[in-house]
This record gives structure tokens, sequence and C-alpha cells, in this order.
């Protein structure tokens, strides 16, 4: 198959309109990191590229060269981390994701080999990296999947909210998705459009059903687009400062920049260019990074700036600009203006973790008729199922914090013997028959929270919802079984709190126990809760305060291993706490 770059019309908007005229920005990685295995890790890439209509597929060297530089550094600067990646590359072929309300692509899907992937905005609507992961799955990967088992291919993929994606065909209709959905717009896109004569849906109904929602999402998401194109603008706007000003580098600081494979040569230039080394060093499949190290020192009350000057294949050249501090952060700057923005590089990532992959349990939602559902579970129960399992499972390890707790889960789910474990998943394989069933334990403890939490049908066969106000409800489910107990504080779903961030990070941080976040909520559209098992966060110095960069680390509660970093941002906290 020969890849095209979509049509000139659509490069032509991903290189103006859709980018706004924001791509003279800083090559600096944000974040939003996670991993995930579901569905079929077997689907390769070139299993999504014959799946996939040919003009939705983007070749490496057709996307804006800042969006390239900008994943190649985001990948660099997690390569080391000892988290993976240690042998990761970008793909040659990458995936324009759109979004209802903008005309051109609003996202670039960059996938990374041998997995992962790593999504970056074409403009300030959203922050530079919104989503990413080093395990997962592509998103296109998971919809092309999705798709293919009622025989459609993938042509367009829209971005809907944090974790929630959908495709359409060549013809315009819904073909597939991935992640939550709730409220008045799932029920618009799960609701059965009218038969024809035939028994089947028409293209032309299908299509009208999901342009109808397209509408609703624009109406509904208004709001919650917006505050989130003001955290863009902000981001956006410091980086580009950042690239225009210089970023400051410091006696016996390293700092790492990305080089794609065209690049040929490099060149320092500028009055500090004597009191750095620079060295490059390859790393996979052709690319490199450039090591500069700050080793002479800068006299006093004074700044000596630097560049580097990039020259790639057919003689095009890239400039990046730097700066030798002598003032110190606390210098009031009494003989000169500072810069817009002063900026120290970012510290080194500081992570923090209760347990680690290994200790999440794989349990995910019911479904209809399943139990006499008349539609999912929710994922309210889902998540509570989750940290009830990962408690269960530590005091029966021994975790000082919670090993006077045993109990929380019984024998089958209900109030039996407390010496009962939790299981790792919600799913056992019968050998002989070579079948899979729901566990019993976990069905009985996801149905009696559902009740307690009051989760409620958007629509027959669609999700279950649950408000933020129920969710504490789950404390019925301690009742006769445990001295353990369950805390919440909210907003509103999409009314992102700095208070619970900070109780979730806690849990996290001194408690090594996970805790249950808010995610999404564009006006009630997908609002989704997963539980929040790692937190990492960086800083960088400036004139204006301290910057910083925080993300969660969150299991989906997909019935699979679905784990993804994304930023920390939530309307919602839930902790179990210890007797």
């Amino acid at each position: 198959m020969t890849l095209q770059s979509t049509d000139s019309t659509t490069l032509d908007r991903l290189s103006t309109s859709a980018l706004r005229g924001s791509l003279g920005l800083v090559l600096i990685a944000s974040a939003a990191f996670g991993q995930a295995r579901v569905g079929d890790p077997s689907v390769s890439l070139e299993t999504v590229e014959r799946q996939s209509e040919s003009s939705s597929l983007l070749t490496l060297d057709r996307v804006p060269r800042l969006l390239v530089e900008r994943a190649q550094q985001h990948l660099e600067d997690h390569r080391l981390d000892g988290l993976g990646w240690t042998t990761a590359r970008l793909s040659s072929v990458v995936h324009p994701i759109f979004r209802p309300d903008l005309a051109g692509p609003a996202y670039i899907e960059f996938p990374v080999l041998p997995e992962g992937f790593i999504i970056v905005s074409t403009a300030d609507h959203d922050v530079p990296i919104p989503h990413w992961s080093d395990e997962a799955q592509s998103i296109r990967s998971r919809l092309v999947q999705d798709a293919a088992k009622t025989g459609k291919r993938v042509a367009k993929i829209q971005k809907l909210d944090t974790l929630s994606y959908v495709a359409e065909c060549s013809r315009g209709s819904l073909v597939a998705r991935t992640g939550p959905l709730s409220g008045k717009a799932l029920a618009l896109l799960e609701r059965t459009p009218r038969a024809g004569r035939t028994g089947v849906a028409s293209d032309r109904d299908l299509i009208a059903a999901w342009d109808e929602c397209k509408a609703h999402y624009l109406a509904a998401a208004q709001m919650g687009l917006e505050t989130l194109a003001e955290e863009g603008r902000a981001t956006w706007a410091f980086e580009q400062e950042l690239q225009h000003e210089g970023m400051a580098l410091e006696q016996g600081v390293t700092h790492l920049m990305a080089l794609l494979p065209d690049t040929v040569s490099f060149m320092l230039t500028g009055p500090a260019s004597d009191l750095v080394i620079a060295e490059r060093f390859p790393t996979i499949a052709g690319a490199s990074v450039l090591r500069l190290s700050v080793v002479g020192g800068v006299p006093l009350g004074t700044t000596l700036d630097f560049e580097v000057t990039t020259t790639q294949l057919g003689g095009k050249q890239s400039m990046h600009r730097f700066f030798l501090d002598g003032r110190g952060m606390s210098d009031p700057f009494p003989e000169e203006d500072p810069p817009a923005q002063y900026s120290s590089g970012w510290s080194s990532w500081t992570y923090y973790w209760a347990g680690n992959d290994t200790d999440q349990c794989t349990y995910g939602q019911l479904k209809a008729p399943d139990e006499g559902l008349k539609c999912y579970s929710g994922c309210g129960a889902t998540a509570w199922a989750l940290l009830i399992g990962w408690v269960d499972q530590a005091a029966d390890a021994g975790n000082p914090r919670w090993v006077k707790n045993s109990g929380v889960y019984r024998t089958g789910g209900g109030y039996g013997s407390a010496k009962a474990v939790a299981p790792d998943s919600m799913y056992i394989y019968n050998p002989i028959k070579g079948t899979w069933s729901t566990h019993p334990g976990i069905t009985s403890i996801l149905m009696e929270i559902r009740g307690h939490i009051k989760t409620w049908c958007v629509v027959p066969g669609g999700s279950g919802a649950t408000r933020p106000k129920h969710m504490d409800k789950v404390n019925k489910y301690f009742s006769g079984r445990t001295a353990a107990s369950a805390r919440t504080d909210y907003s509103s779903p999409g009314v992102f709190k700095s208070r619970l961030r900070e109780k979730a990070r806690d849990s996290i941080k001194n408690n090594g126990t996970p805790a249950i976040i808010g995610v999404g909520g564009l006006n009630f559209w997908n609002w989704h809760y997963p539980l929040a098992y790692a937190y990492k966060f960086r800083k960088k110095s400036t004139l204006s305060g301290t910057k910083y960069q925080r993300e969660f680390k969150v299991n989906q509660g997909a019935g699979g291993l679905l784990v993804e970093w994304i930023k920390a941002k939530t309307w919602f906290c839930g902790e179990i706490l210890p007797s």
C-alpha cells in the first residue's frame, strides 16, 4: 500500500489554519504518560495500515518538523527513566486525529515501536502532549481492531475528551470508539437508528445519528473546551517565550536535546559557546541526542548566551537558544531587565508509587444482559472494586498499613471467610471447555456496589453513570465486612480542583495507596472514574514563579490491563482508609 499524506487540502490545513501559527515553540516535552495491555496485542502497525483508509494516514516526513521534534524530544526525555522505551523509535507512519469543533487535524498520533504512542497537539487548543503511553496499543490500533469486528475500515479519528476517541468510516458514520462516554450524547450515540425494510439501519440514518451526536458535543462541551483552550494557550505561550528568550543552563548541568535522523551537523555559536561541551550520541533508528554540558563559569551577576544551529539533509537549518546564568534566581536584576520568561531547565521527574503495574487488578464492567442488567454496570463500581482488590491483596501480602484490614474482600464477594483473597482478574478460564466466565466474587461486589452508589442506565444497553455525590455510599459495602471505610471529596465533573489532585497525590505519596480520581467531563459528555496509583512531577523556576508538569498513572478498569499516564487534574478523589 502506498501511504499518502491525506491530501493537499488536509496538509494545507495541517500546516496553516489547524496549527494557527503556533509552531514557533520550544521543543520540550509536556506529558500524559500511560500504558496499556487491552485488546489483541498482536495487532501490528501493518494490520492497522491495511484496515485503514490510506488517506487517513501520514508519513512522518509530511508532518510539520516541529511536531516531529516535539514527539522525539518527549521520547528521549523518557528513554533513560528506567520505565521503558530504552529501544523505542517513532514509527514512519503517523495518524492525524480530529476534534468536532476544529476544521483541521487537532492532534497527531505518533506510534512508538515496538509499543506505545505519543499524541501531540497541533496548536494551542490543548496542552502540547495531552496523552501518551510507553506500552499501550496506539489509539488507532484499538479503533481499527474494534471496527474490524463489524467489517468496517477506519477513515477518521475524533478525540472527544481526556481518554475518549471515536472512529468514522469514509461515509461519515461512527464505526468504533474507545474510552468512556456518558450523558445525553451517549444516548444519541448508542441508540439504534431506525431500520429499513431489510431490518438494518441505512448508512444515511447512521450518518445522521452521528452528526446529531457531534452537534450535541459542540453545544454541550463548549465551556469545557474553552477551559481546555485557556490551559493550552498558557502552556504554549510559556514555551514560545522560552524558545524566544532561551533556556538557562547552569554549571554542572547537562541538557539532552533530541536530534532527528536527518540531522547531518550541528554548530555552537555565541559568547558562551566556549563554556559548553556539545557531544552527539546515537540512540535508535538514526535518531540521536545532543548532550550539552556546562563546563565554564559565568561572572557573577551576568549572563552569556549561545545558540545551537542544526543542519538537516537539503541544507535547512534550525536554531535553539540557551544562556548561562550567573545572577542566581534570587537576584532582583537591579541593573537590567530580565528575560520575559527566565527559566532554568526542567528538573528530573520525581515519582511516587502505590505499588506497580503488576499489583493492579484487571476488573472491568459487567455488560447487559448479564445479571439482569439493562446497561453496563458502570465505572464507579469498577473503580471501587479495583481499589478494594488492591487493598485486600495488600493486606494479604502484609502491607503494614493494611495488614489488620483483611476481609475487605470475602469468599465469593459476600460475607464469608476473611481469609479469601481478591482475585487478580475478573475472568476465569475453563481449560476443559476452552471458555471464559466472569468471576462470581467480582460479579457479586460489582452488583452490590452498583446498587449502593445508585448507578443508573444512561440508555438501555449503554453505559451506567454514577454521580460523585453518591460514590461515598460504598461504605454500605464495608459494613459487616471490615472496619475500613471510604472517604470522598469532589467538585463537579469537568471542574478540576488542585485540592482534589493533592488529596489523590497524598494517598499515593504518603499512604502508599491508590485513589480514585475523576477525569473527562466536558459538560457531562464523558466523565470517568479511573484508579490512580502513581504520581510524578517536574518543575522549572521562572521569574513569574515555579512551573510544574504533573501526571497520574491510572488503571482505567477496562477488564484487561489498561493503564496510562495522563495530566494530573481531577474533579473527584475517593480513598479507602484503614481501621
